[in-house]
């Protein structure tokens, strides 16, 4: 069985790669979102609100979410996997129907169509305005 280091970024996407890291922490609930006043001992003053992060640049994060929506259905739930629910790499397997090695190829590609498109958006609105 061969390893698969799914935390190495190739040189050539540590640019889109930011770019995704910055749309899942936009992408991610704030903590008392995912607290329910239901559990026993619940109490809302331990858990502050965060709202969005001032690390994070909306507008940026939600041109990837547009550029995301546009990827192949595999590409793009490997992407979400990889960014926003780092989960375990077998159960997406399973659920994609690849080998480790296979899902990591779905998010290098997809990585790659997200830059592409977000490229090709940019290009455009640079050639509408002039």
């Amino acid at each position: 069985m061969n390893f698969v280091d799914f935390s190495h970024v190739p040189s050539n996407q540590t640019e889109i790669h930011d770019r995704l890291e910055n749309w899942a922490k936009w992408c991610k609930p704030n903590h008392t979102s995912s607290m329910l006043a239901m559990f026993k001992g619940y109490k809302p003053y331990l858990y502050p609100d965060r709202g969005p992060s001032s690390t994070t640049n909306s507008k940026e994060a939600a041109e990837v979410q547009k550029a995301l929506a546009f990827l192949p259905e595999k590409h793009r739930h490997a992407i979400q996997w990889f960014y926003i629910f780092k989960s375990n790499p077998t159960r997406m397997c399973m659920a994609l129907g690849v080998s480790k090695q296979g899902l990591l190829e779905l998010v290098t590609d997809g990585r790659t169509m997200v830059k592409n498109r977000l490229t090709v958006r940019k290009d455009m609105c640079i050639n509408a305005a002039t």
